[in-house]
C-alpha cells in the first residue's frame, strides 16, 4: 500500500493509502479524493488510457454501476442508450482492488479517461439542473442541499470546480469545491471567462465548439423520456498549449449515482436537467 501526506497536508489527496502499482488521477477537480477516509479516483502508475472510479455505498454506487453497464450492453437497442454511449465516459467492466488494514476488496468502475493525451488539460466540472437531490431525499437532505447553494435553484447549475492551465506561466490554479459553492451569479460567469482564457487569449474556439455540442444534447435531452438525472455533472477539457482551432473541447456527462430509469406509462421529459442545461448554455453565449 502507498501513502500520501497526512490530514494537515494542502494536497487534494491526503491520508489514505492505495494499492502498490496504483496512484490518485492528477487532473481530478471534484468528487471524493483520498482524503479523511475516503476513497477517491485511480488510475494505473503510467496508464492514461483509464480511470477507475469506487463504487460507492449502496444503493447509490451499485445505481451508477449498473447504469454504467445498462448504456454499454450489447443487447441494448434503444436509441436512448446508444445516444447516451456518446456523451458519457466508455465503461470497460469492474476491477476490485484491497483497500485498508485488512485488505478488504472495493470494486471499482473501469472508466476511460476524458484527458487522455491532453498535455496541458483545463478541466472544468458543472453540476447540471435546478436540483441535484433525487426523490428519494430525506427533508433533512434537501434543506442541506439548499442551503449548501441556493443559488442553483434559479441558475439552474453550478460550477462545482476547476483547474486551469495558463500556458503564459506554465502554471495551473486549482479552484475546489468551496471555491464553488461561494460564487454568486456574477462571479460565476467570471468563472467561466476564467476558464476560457489560457493564459494570452480567450478560447473563442473551444467556446464555439462547446456550444455546437452543447446544442445537440439540448436536443437530445428535448425528447429523450426514458431517463432522469439528479446530481449528475458536465466534464470539460480542452488542452490549453494547442493553439486556436487545431483542437475540438471535450465534454462528457459525469455521475450517475442519482440517475433514474422510467417505468412504460410513467415517462416524462427530464425538466430538471433540460432546465439546467439551457441556463448553462445561455451563460455560455454571454462570454
Amino acid at each position: 500500500m502507498e501513502c500520501l501526506g497526512s490530514k494537515s497536508d494542502s494536497s487534494p489527496n491526503a491520508s489514505v493509502c492505495w494499492p502498490s502499482g496504483y496512484e490518485p488521477v492528477p487532473h481530478q477537480v471534484a468528487g471524493h479524493f483520498f482524503k479523511d477516509g475516503r476513497i477517491g479516483l485511480l488510475r494505473r502508475c503510467g496508464d492514461t488510457n483509464c480511470v477507475l472510479k469506487p463504487v460507492r455505498r449502496f444503493p447509490k454506487g451499485q445505481r451508477e454501476l449498473e447504469f454504467y453497464q445498462r448504456v454499454f450492453s450489447s443487447s441494448t437497442s434503444s436509441s436512448v442508450l446508444t445516444t447516451l454511449q456518446g456523451w458519457i465516459p466508455r465503461y470497460h467492466g469492474v476491477v476490485e482492488l484491497p483497500f485498508g488494514k485488512d485488505e478488504c476488496p472495493h470494486t471499482f468502475i473501469l472508466l476511460a479517461d476524458q484527458c487522455d493525451q491532453l498535455g496541458e488539460a483545463s478541466v472544468l466540472d458543472v453540476k447540471i439542473g435546478r436540483r441535484a437531490w433525487d426523490n428519494e431525499a430525506s427533508e433533512e437532505r434537501i434543506d442541506s442541499h439548499q442551503a449548501k447553494y441556493p443559488l442553483m435553484t434559479t441558475l439552474g447549475f453550478r460550477v462545482t470546480a476547476m483547474q486551469v492551465h495558463n500556458k503564459t506561466k506554465d502554471s495551473v490554479t486549482r479552484y475546489d469545491k468551496q471555491w464553488g459553492f461561494s460564487l454568486s451569479e456574477d462571479e460565476v460567469t467570471e468563472a467561466l471567462r476564467t476558464y476560457f482564457f489560457d493564459g494570452v487569449e480567450k478560447r473563442r474556439d473551444m467556446i464555439a465548439d462547446l456550444l455546437q455540442r452543447l446544442d445537440t444534447l439540448l436536443e437530445f435531452f428535448q425528447t429523450q423520456n426514458l431517463i432522469h438525472f439528479y446530481g449528475s455533472s458536465l466534464l470539460i477539457m480542452y488542452d490549453v498549449s494547442r493553439p486556436q482551432n487545431t483542437q475540438s473541447v471535450r465534454v462528457k456527462m459525469i455521475d450517475f449515482e442519482k440517475t433514474y430509469f422510467l417505468e412504460p406509462g410513467k415517462r416524462s421529459v427530464d425538466e430538471n436537467y433540460l432546465y439546467g442545461l439551457t441556463r448553462f448554455v445561455s451563460a455560455l453565449q454571454q462570454l
